[in-house]
């Protein structure tokens, strides 16, 4: 294998796989769930996807922290898939939002607490002349999984309910906990002694990294939950078995076009593909506002796919350029932390400008405010 692609990069990614297979399996019905099953509108979707997201990212900003402090990241990252991969399929059996609501937190609270330890450790595997390719390879493999999940929900609904599909999740979930927990190593590294995690930690980063934390954030918070996009295509008209395939076409994009943007990002630069990625972005929301067609949908989820494979791994390699090697978990955790809160206002922001202006309003007001923090990073 090169030098980029080792052995904890290549089972990091593979483990994604599994993983996404079994969160997409029934991240496409959620939604319908949601607003059909349980009789909640927009505003409710946006709660239980603002607070999620937070909360994944909450515990991202203290495990990336602990995670320089222990030295030991595979430990925390298995707890983290192992968590999500038993609590996900407990969803089927919710009767009222509540219940969504605090398994969706059990599942994000494992999302968070493995997701800035496995991007410190990808991070630590590889040169960081190469990490955009090892961050994007991840990526496309995450996306991959993504892409397959929803096929087997399409196959799924066939034969069985909604809440049935989600409880078949368990089984890819628990096949990406043995293949780290088997085939991952880590290193013990002495970086020397941070002896407790202290808040202070978090201020003592690259001032560069500051600022594009700050644009990152207003960037966030255009960017509501997926789901909305879902629930768009749903109120369309879309038949149910398409929302799915709108998905699994969406993170097919997201594969293909993610490790070409590794290679791209390291040969002609980082931030370069990164504002054309939310540029691509801006375009895309301002299409959503305005789409009813079939065809227009999977025009806009193509398009959509590939500002997520210009931006996903570029953004990881691009902050982790800015950090020294013993604050790398920190600094991904404070990068975690900041998106979830951009997230949480942008989805019951969202949900809210949904039920007072309906569809297109809030799509048009994402595109204009993507495309502001564009132009903002540009001068960084």
């Amino acid at each position: 294998m090169r030098r980029w692609l080792n052995k904890n990069v290549f089972f990091l990614s593979l483990t994604s796989f599994f993983n996404d297979i079994a969160s997409e399996l029934i991240h496409p019905l959620l939604p319908l769930f949601i607003v059909e099953n349980l009789k909640k509108g927009p505003i409710g979707l946006g709660i239980v996807e603002g607070i999620s997201e937070l909360t994944s990212s909450l515990f991202k900003l203290l495990s990336g922290n602990l995670s320089d402090v222990v030295k030991e990241r595979k430990k925390i990252i298995v707890s983290g898939y192992l968590l999500a991969a038993v609590t996900r399929p407990l969803i089927g059996f919710s009767v009222n939002l509540h219940q969504v609501i605090f398994l969706r937190f059990l599942d994000r609270l494992g999302k968070g607490i493995r997701g800035a330890p496995r991007d410190a450790l990808i991070s630590l595997s590889v040169p960081e002349s190469d990490s955009s390719k090892a961050f994007s390879f991840q990526r496309a493999m995450d996306h991959f999984g993504a892409f397959i999940g929803p096929l087997f929900t399409i196959l799924l609904l066939q034969y069985f309910s909604i809440r049935e599909i989600f409880y078949f999740s368990i089984i890819p979930g628990l096949i990406s906990v043995l293949l780290i927990l088997i085939f991952v190593r880590e290193e013990k590294v002495n970086f020397g002694k941070i002896k407790s995690i202290k808040i202070s930690f978090y201020f003592k980063l690259p001032l560069k990294f500051y600022f594009f934390l700050f644009i990152f954030f207003i960037f966030t918070l255009a960017n509501a939950s997926d789901t909305f996009i879902l629930l768009k295509a749903k109120s369309e008209g879309m038949l149910l078995v398409t929302i799915p395939l709108f998905w699994s076409i969406l993170n097919l994009i997201k594969a293909l076009s993610s490790l070409p943007a590794g290679y791209f990002a390291d040969k002609f630069g980082k931030k370069k593909v990164l504002i054309l990625g939310w540029l691509i972005y801006s375009v895309s929301y301002l299409g959503f506002a305005h789409a009813s067609s079939f065809s227009s949908f999977i025009v806009l989820f193509v398009l959509y796919g590939i500002y997520f494979g210009l931006t996903e791994g570029v953004e990881r390699a691009f902050i982790s350029s800015f950090l020294p090697e013993e604050k790398r978990g920190t600094g991904f955790g404070l990068f975690y932390f900041v998106e979830g809160l951009g997230l949480l206002i942008s989805s019951l922001f969202f949900g809210t400008l949904w039920e007072i202006f309906g569809m297109k309003v809030p799509f048009l007001v994402c595109s204009l405010l993507s495309l502001f923090a564009s132009l903002l990073l540009i001068i960084l």
